[in-house]
C-alpha cells in the first residue's frame, strides 16, 4: 500500500478543525489578538444563534500589506504572525499569539471579515475570507475608523461543519461561555475596557442578562503582591466565600488556567484552616460550602513555562512545579495566618457531618503555620471496647444537651427519649441473639391452618416505630390553609416564610379529620416555607393551562371562539413523512382536533389531492413533504416557533390512531360548560384528560422558564401577592413537574 502526501486544502482544513473547535474559542482568539495589540479598549459582540461575533480594538492596527498575506487564503494565509520568534525562544513567549493559525483557521471555516488602520494609515483596509478563498481586498466599507485599531468579524461560522454546530449546547450556554471568557481576561488586564453586547437582544429576538458576578468590595479582599527569586505573585484573595469554584481565577504569566494541581493545593490549605468553618457560622443552613474566591497571577520567567500542549493554551507545564506549590502555599498560609484562620480545623470533625464512635484517637502527623488556638474542646464519646459482651452506655452532647445510648461493642445509638427506662442497663448480648436466631423446629404452616403470631422481638421494633412516629404530629396542608396563612417575608431570596394559625372549628377544613390528618386549634400554629420558584411556576401553568383548556371547551360553542391563536404570517412550513401529510390531508377527525387546540393548516386539499406539497407537480413527488401551519395558540406560540417545537408535537399526534382522535373530537364526550357548568372556576379541568400530553410538557416548560428564581429579592407585598395568588389554584403544593 502506498503512502500519498494529503492535498493541502485537506491539510489546512483539519488543521483549522484541530484549532477551533468552538465558537467560543473563536471569540477567545479575537480576544487575544485584540490584547497582543495593545489597545484601551476592546468591544465584543456576539449572535450565538445565527454564528456571528465580531471583536473590536482600538491597539496598533494592520497594515495593508499584512492584511493581504492573511487574504491569500488555504495554506498561503496560514503561519504568518506579527509576533516572530526565534526558533530557539518558542518557549519564551510573552504574548497570546505566536503560531500565525488564529486567522487563518476562522477563515476556513467562516467568514472572515478584517477592517483594520494603522497609525500611519490614511483610509482603513479590509479584507473577506470564507473557505480559504478570497472574496474581497480593498478599502472597507462597513467597518471604516477615524482611527487606529481593527475590527474582525465572523460570520456563518462552522458553516462547512454542521456536526460541529449540532454538538454546540444551547445559545444560552455558549453566551454565558463568552462571557465567562471576557471576565478571565478583564481581571488580569484592569487597564484595558471592555464591552460586550448580545447582537441577538439588540435585535429584539431575545433579552440579555447582565453578569451576576461582581468584584468584591475593597473591604472584603485582601491585595496579594509578593516576590520569591524570580517569582512574583499579586492579586487579591475575598475574606467572603462563594458557593462554587468558578469564582477562583488562577493566571501564569497572565494565561489562565483550567482547574489544575496548583487549584488544588489552594484548596487544600483553605480546607484545613477554619476559614470554611468561620464562613460557615454565617450563612444560610441551607447553603453548600462555601470556597474560596481569588484572582491571582504567578510571573515568572517565559522559559520556564510550556503554553504549545494545546490551542486553548489553558494546560501549562511548569518546569519546577514543587518550588511555585511551595511558594504558592506560603502565600495562602499567610493570608490565613494574618487574618485569624488558624489550622485547626484539620484536627476537628467537618461541620455538619455525622458524628462517629472511634476506638482510637486519631493523630495528625501534620501542622500548618500560623496554627493559633486550639480546637474548641468536646466530652469525648465513650470508648468502644471489642473485648467485652455489650452494655448500654450513656453520651451527652455538650452542644445539643441530648443524651444518647450506645451499645459499647457495635456503636449503635439511639436517643435516651426513646428508650425505655427498664433498658439502660440491660446487656444486650441475649437481646441480639433472640432477634437474630431463628429457631430450628420452625416449619410452613399448612394450607387453611391459623397463622403464626409474629416474633417478639418484631412486635418490639414495630411498637419503636410507631412511639417515634408519634413525637412528630403529621398535618395534611389545604388551600384554606394558604388563605389565612399571614406571610412573614422572604428567606434567603428563595422562600417566603409563612405562618398558619389554626381554626377553631374543624369543619373548615377540606378534607376529613383522621388519626393521620390533624386540623390545628386555634392555640396551635405551623411555620412553612414556601419554595418561591415552585410557587410561581404552579400558578402560571394553571394560567397557561386554564386558557389553553378552556379555549378547547369552548371552540365552536355558545359563539365564543376557543382559543385563542397567533397568526403565522408567512405560514411555516413542516416537513412529514408522505404517510403522515396524507393521512392529515384526508382526515377530517385529526384536522378538527388540532383546530380545537389551536392549529390550523392552509392548503391541506393540495396534499389531498396531488399527493404533493402545495404548490409541487405530482411528477417530483418524494419520500417527504411539507405542510404549512397557519396558526398556532398564542399562550406557547414563541415556545412552538422556537427549534423544531411545533414539528414533534404535529408529528406525535399524528403517531396516534385515528380512532381514539375521532373519539376525543366526540362532543358527546366533551364536558358542556355552558351555563350553570361555567360557575366553577375549576371547570377547565375537565379539558385537561383531553390534552395532548405535548402541548403539556410546553406549557410546563414556559411556566418554568419564566417564573421567579432563586436568588430573585422580594418585598413583603409581593411575598403576599404570591401565596394569595397560589391559594386560588387547583395543586398549590404540587409543582409543573408533578413533585
Amino acid at each position: 500500500m502506498s503512502i500519498e502526501q494529503l492535498p493541502p486544502p485537506t491539510q489546512t482544513r483539519l488543521r483549522s478543525t484541530q484549532i477551533l473547535t468552538s465558537f467560543t474559542q473563536i471569540v477567545s482568539e479575537l480576544l487575544q489578538n485584540s490584547l497582543d495589540a495593545n489597545p484601551q479598549r476592546v468591544d465584543v459582540g456576539v449572535d450565538c444563534e445565527e454564528w456571528e461575533c465580531w471583536a473590536s480594538d482600538d491597539g496598533v492596527g494592520i497594515s495593508r500589506e499584512a492584511l493581504s498575506v492573511i487574504g491569500q487564503g488555504q495554506d498561503v494565509g496560514r503561519y504568518n504572525t506579527s509576533k516572530c520568534y526565534a526558533a530557539d525562544t518558542i518557549n519564551a513567549l510573552e504574548t497570546f499569539g505566536f503560531r500565525g493559525e488564529a486567522l487563518a483557521s476562522i477563515a476556513d471555516l467562516s467568514c472572515l471579515e478584517i477592517c483594520s488602520r494603522t497609525a500611519r494609515s490614511k483610509d482603513t483596509w479590509s479584507v473577506i475570507v470564507k473557505g480559504g478563498k478570497n472574496l474581497y481586498n480593498g478599502s472597507a466599507v462597513r467597518w471604516r475608523r477615524e482611527s487606529k485599531g481593527t475590527t474582525v468579524h465572523v460570520r456563518d461560522a462552522f458553516y462547512n461543519l454542521p456536526v460541529r454546530r449540532r454538538s454546540h449546547p444551547p445559545p444560552a450556554r455558549i453566551l454565558e461561555q463568552i462571557r465567562h471568557d471576557l471576565e478571565v481576561y478583564a481581571l488580569i488586564f484592569p487597564s484595558v475596557s471592555f464591552s460586550f453586547r448580545n447582537l441577538r437582544s439588540q435585535r429584539g429576538a431575545g433579552s440579555s442578562r447582565d453578569s451576576t458576578w461582581h468584584i468584591p468590595k475593597a473591604s472584603d479582599i485582601e491585595v496579594i503582591d509578593l516576590v520569591s527569586g524570580d517569582m512574583k505573585l499579586n492579586g487579591f484573595i475575598s475574606l467572603a466565600g462563594a458557593p462554587s469554584k468558578m469564582y477562583q481565577f488562577l493566571y501564569v504569566n497572565k494565561y489562565h488556567l483550567s482547574q489544575c494541581d496548583l487549584h488544588r493545593v489552594i484548596d487544600s490549605i483553605f480546607a484545613a484552616s477554619s476559614f470554611y468553618r468561620d464562613v460557615i457560622s454565617r450563612r444560610s443552613p441551607r447553603k453548600g460550602e462555601k470556597r474560596p474566591v481569588y484572582v491571582l497571577n504567578l510571573t515568572m520567567p517565559p522559559e520556564r513555562i510550556d503554553n504549545c500542549l494545546e490551542p486553548t493554551k489553558s494546560a501549562i507545564h511548569i518546569q519546577d512545579m514543587r518550588a511555585v506549590s511551595t511558594f504558592l502555599a506560603s502565600a495562602i498560609q499567610g493570608f490565613l495566618a494574618s487574618h485569624g484562620y488558624s489550622g485547626e480545623a484539620a484536627n476537628s470533625e467537618p461541620p455538619q457531618k455525622k458524628r462517629k464512635i472511634q476506638g482510637q484517637q486519631r493523630n495528625d502527623d501534620f501542622e500548618l503555620s500560623g496554627a493559633t488556638t486550639d480546637p474548641v474542646r468536646r466530652t469525648p464519646p465513650p470508648c468502644i471496647d471489642l473485648n467485652h459482651d455489650s452494655k448500654i452506655l450513656k453520651w451527652k452532647d455538650d452542644r445539643t444537651g441530648q443524651t444518647f445510648l450506645i451499645d459499647s461493642r457495635t456503636g449503635n445509638t439511639f436517643a435516651q427519649a426513646l428508650a425505655q427506662p427498664k433498658e439502660m442497663n440491660l446487656r444486650l448480648s441475649d437481646y441480639r441473639e433472640e432477634r437474630r436466631t431463628l429457631s430450628s423446629q420452625t416449619t410452613i404452616p399448612e394450607e387453611g391452618s391459623i397463622r403464626a403470631s409474629p416474633p417478639d422481638w418484631l412486635i418490639e421494633a414495630l411498637k419503636g416505630g410507631r412511639q417515634t412516629e408519634s413525637l412528630y404530629p403529621s398535618h395534611r396542608f389545604e388551600r384554606s390553609d394558604l388563605r389565612r396563612a399571614e406571610v412573614i417575608g422572604q428567606v434567603d431570596c428563595k422562600f417566603v416564610a409563612c405562618l398558619i394559625r389554626g381554626t377553631a372549628n374543624p369543619l373548615d377544613c377540606e378534607s376529613p379529620v383522621t388519626e393521620h390528618n390533624t386540623w390545628l386549634s386555634p392555640v396551635q400554629s405551623r411555620l412553612i416555607l414556601l419554595d418561591q420558584h415552585a410557587a410561581d411556576e404552579r400558578i402560571r401553568v394553571e394560567r397557561f393551562l386554564k386558557e389553553l383548556c378552556q379555549g378547547f371547551l369552548d371552540n365552536g360553542k355558545y359563539g365564543k371562539n376557543g382559543i385563542k391563536v397567533h397568526d403565522l404570517v408567512p405560514p411555516m412550513p413542516l416537513l412529514l413523512t408522505r404517510h403522515e401529510g396524507l393521512k392529515l390531508a384526508t382526515s377530517r377527525d385529526l384536522q378538527q382536533f388540532f383546530e380545537g387546540w389551536g392549529i390550523r393548516f392552509s392548503r391541506l386539499s393540495d396534499v389531498e389531492t396531488n399527493g404533493t406539497e402545495p404548490g409541487a407537480n405530482s411528477k417530483d413527488a418524494h419520500d417527504y413533504l411539507q405542510v404549512l401551519v397557519q396558526c398556532i395558540p398564542r399562550v406557547i406560540s414563541d415556545k412552538l416557533t422556537t427549534k423544531d417545537e411545533l414539528r414533534n408535537l404535529v408529528k406525535a399526534i399524528l403517531g396516534r390512531p385515528v380512532p381514539v382522535i375521532s373519539g376525543l373530537n366526540d362532543n358527546n364526550n366533551i364536558p358542556d360548560t355552558s351555563g350553570d357548568n361555567c360557575a366553577d372556576e375549576f371547570s377547565w379541568l375537565s379539558g385537561l384528560r383531553f390534552c395532548p400530553q405535548e402541548l403539556i410538557d410546553l406549557i410546563n416548560s414556559k411556566a418554568c422558564r419564566g417564573a421567579i428564581m432563586f436568588n430573585d429579592s422580594l418585598n413583603i407585598e409581593q411575598c403576599e401577592n404570591l401565596v394569595s395568588q397560589l391559594s386560588e389554584t387547583v395543586f398549590p403544593f404540587q409543582c409543573a413537574h408533578g413533585r
